[in-house]
């Protein structure tokens, strides 16, 4: 799967994701091998800026891998917002992210600033304050209204960890 994810053509990457797609579904637990740099092909799809269905795909077959980190220590999360992920592609990593408690710290939101789309810098604004217990721009029953309407659903268990009074 390294190989193929790092030969993806440019001129035809529809075909070049079509078989890496083959490849994992004869090979599920390819998805776990990690290449020198500690990287799993999961990283490899986030830094290409893979297509969102083939994300999901490697995902589904190895949900944990969210909490992978590299030998610079990054994670997928880290090269999604590195490169400029759009928000549907950020949406599901983050949700994992937050999902995996025990694997997240708070220092892995401090790469996440400056994105070039500032729908995704407001996403991560709300997030970070919540997860730092700071004080939020908007009210905890909008952020979970936003979570609620972009299907980000740790967020809205974030939100209601962090302020149980909203629940009623």
């Amino acid at each position: 799967l390294h190989v193929a994810l790092r030969h993806i053509s440019a001129e035809e990457p529809d075909a070049s994701w079509e078989v890496v797609k083959i490849l994992l579904g004869k090979h599920p637990k390819a998805a776990r091998e990690k290449d020198a740099d500690m990287n799993t092909p999961l990283h490899l799809l986030a830094q290409e800026k893979a297509p969102l269905d083939l994300l999901s795909l490697f995902l589904r077959s190895w949900p944990d891998a969210i909490t992978e980190r590299n030998k610079r220590g990054q994670t997928l999360l880290h090269y999604a917002f590195k490169n400029g992920a759009p928000l549907e592609a950020i949406i599901p990593l983050l949700d994992k992210w937050l999902e995996a408690t025990d694997h997240r710290h708070s220092s892995d939101l401090v790469f996440m600033q400056n994105h070039p789309l500032r729908e995704v810098n407001n996403l991560l604004n709300r997030v970070s304050g919540l997860f730092n217990n700071e004080v939020l721009d908007t009210s905890p029953s909008d952020a979970a209204t936003h979570f609620i309407n972009i299907e980000l659903w740790n967020g809205v268990l974030l939100v209601i960890n962090k302020h149980p009074t909203i629940v009623k």
